[in-house]
């Protein structure tokens, strides 16, 4: 199937921010169907190895460290579920890049208002002045994207309510020892 794409990053690598990307249930095997057999060992090897377990709430005010319990696992007789993975976002986009043609991939882009065409095809026209054509428009910049804002513009996002910090910590030969007195099991 061709396809381009056209995207608002700078580059393939711009940011390292969001360095993790969970995969879960219909959307790993969705992966899995698109990608051919390499691209999805290329996939799994990129992944870190995902142990779910609480998170730990810290209370801003008082600095109190609370690790909630989890409930029992119901009984269930369907098969257990498959542990999501965990993927770097910067090689999971590597990863999803392969294959393609450079050619087809334009970086910087900052889409316009769309509108779609009796044919069924969407114009995507961008504020440099070019423009592309396909029968599927993705917004997948955020909460922020202006596709959205366009599709769906009465849509609030909610606060769920849920916080979480992660980094990322270079593994030296100090910061193993170190981590390694702290780690949980």
């Amino acid at each position: 199937m061709p396809m381009r794409s056209q995207t608002f990053s700078d580059s393939h690598d711009y940011r390292a921010q969001g360095y993790r990307a969970r995969v879960a249930g219909q959307a790993d095997e969705a992966l899995k169907y698109l990608l051919s057999d390499e691209g999805w060992r290329q996939f799994e090897l990129a992944c870190g190895e995902t142990r779910l377990r609480p998170i730990p709430e810290i209370d801003a005010d008082n600095a109190e460290v609370n690790v909630a319990k989890r409930p029992e696992d119901k009984k269930n007789d369907g098969p257990p579920p498959a542990n999501p993975f965990t993927a770097d976002r910067p090689m999971l986009r590597e990863v999803l890049l392969c294959g393609l043609d450079a050619k087809d991939i334009s970086y910087g882009k900052r889409s316009k208002p769309y509108v779609v065409s009796p044919a069924a095809i969407v114009p995507a026209h961008f504020q440099d002045g070019s423009s592309a054509h396909g029968a599927l428009l993705m917004g997948a910049d955020g909460k922020n994207s202006n596709v959205r804002q366009q599709f769906l513009p009465d849509h609030k996002p909610i606060d769920t309510g849920g916080r979480c910090i992660y980094g990322k910590t270079p593994l030296t030969p100090e910061s193993s020892r170190t981590s390694a007195r702290k780690r949980w099991h």
